[in-house]
């Protein structure tokens, strides 16, 4: 949902979004302090070895 709410894309990117949270399999967990914390233990890791990833990629490894 990349597209400002403004954007020719939103609504079409909305319920792509939808779609996918809908299917089986699919969880949304709760974010918590020690979630954040890892996260950011794995993103100053990573810049530190200059081995960057897109910041949501790291969100699927927690």
């Amino acid at each position: 949902m990349q597209d400002s709410k403004g954007g020719n894309k939103f609504s079409e990117n909305k319920d792509e979004l939808r779609r996918f949270l809908n299917k089986d399999g699919v969880k949304i967990i709760d974010v918590t302090i020690e979630t954040s914390e890892i996260f950011g233990e794995i993103k100053a890791e990573l810049s530190k070895k200059g081995s960057m990833i897109p910041l949501n990629d790291i969100a699927f490894f927690i």
